[in-house]
C-alpha cells in the first residue's frame, strides 16, 4: 500500500516512549517509521525508500531510549539511524553491519545492543555489538553457526539485564541466554573493553545457558579456545558440564 497514516505494509517492530507514544517500523513495503499517540492517533511519519539520511531500506527493528530518541535498525542500508521524538534526524551508525535486531537496556546507563545477523541462506555474519547510545562500540561477541555461543539469524534481543541477554534465532529455531562477564582479574566497570573482549577465546570466559536446560537440570559453562573444540554437551579440555 501507499504510505498512509493508518495503512501499514508488513511492519517489523513496535516500541513506546516514556509518554506512551507508539512507534512502528513500517518495514518491508513503506520503509518508514510511524508515530501514534497512546490512543492510536496518527502524529507523524518519517522515511521513504532510499539510502540518504532519513530514508530507509527495510527498517527491521526499532527502540526508544529514556529521552525519547528513536533508534532504527535500517537493515538494507547497513546502519542504525537515530531520530528525535518528532522524527528529526540526529545520527547514523555505520560500523555495525546489517542490524536485524536491536535492544536498549533500561537503567541509568543505557546500552544499545545490535545484531549483524547472517541471512537465512548463509552463515557469513552473526556477531552482536554492545554500544553506547552515542554509537561507540564497547564490545563485540559471537559468530554465525549452530553451536552454543554461535548464532543463526538473530531476530530478537532481550536486554532487560545488560549482563544477561536473551537472543531469538530464526534459522537455528532456538533462544539462547548469554551471561556476560569480564575476564578474571579485570576491573568490573560494567563495560566491555574491546581490547580484551574477544568472544570465544581462552582469555575471555563467557558463560551461556540454553533453554530448556539439560534433562537433569544441569547448565553448561563454556570457556573454550577454537583450536580445542568439544562436542556440544560433552566434557573436554575446554568444556565442563555439571
Amino acid at each position: 500500500p501507499n504510505a498512509q497514516p493508518y495503512l501499514l505494509g508488513r511492519p517489523t517492530d513496535v516500541a513506546w516512549d516514556p509518554q506512551g507514544n507508539i512507534f512502528v517500523s513500517d518495514g518491508y513495503t513503506n520503509s518508514r517509521v510511524v508515530k501514534y499517540d497512546k490512543w492510536g492517533k496518527f502524529l507523524a511519519s518519517v522515511g521513504s525508500r532510499g539510502a540518504a539520511p532519513s530514508q530507509m531500506n527495510t527498517p527491521h527493528g526499532l527502540q526508544v531510549d529514556a529521552k525519547g530518541n528513536v533508534y532504527v535498525a535500517d537493515r538494507g542500508n547497513n546502519r542504525i539511524q537515530v531520530f528525535d521524538n518528532n522524527g528529526g534526524f540526529k545520527a547514523q551508525y555505520l560500523n555495525v553491519g546489517a542490524p536485524w535486531a536491536i535492544c536498549i537496556s533500561p537503567g541509568a546507563h543505557q546500552y544499545l545492543f545490535t545484531s549483524n545477523s547472517n541471512g537465512i541462506g548463509d552463515f557469513n555474519n552473526g556477531e552482536i555489538y554492545k554500544m553506547e547510545l552515542d554509537g561507540k562500540v564497547v564490545g563485540r561477541f559471537g559468530t554465525a553457526g549452530k553451536q552454543m555461543k554461535e548464532f543463526g539469524s538473530i531476530h530478537e534481543i532481550d536486554c532487560r539485564d545488560p549482563n544477561a541477554i536473551i537472543v531469538g534465532e530464526l534459522t537455528n529455531w532456538r533462544a539462547q541466554k548469554l551471561l556476560l562477564r569480564a575476564p578474571a582479574g579485570a576491573t568490573n566497570t560494567g563495560r566491555f573493553n574491546p581490547a580484551t573482549w574477544k568472544y570465544g577465546t581462552r582469555s575471555t570466559p563467557v558463560r551461556d545457558e540454553t533453554h530448556p536446560p539439560f534433562p537433569s537440570g544441569r547448565r553448561c559453562e563454556n570457556d573454550f579456545r577454537p583450536s580445542e573444540p568439544a562436542a556440544p554437551g560433552t566434557a573436554g579440555p575446554n568444556r565442563r558440564v555439571w
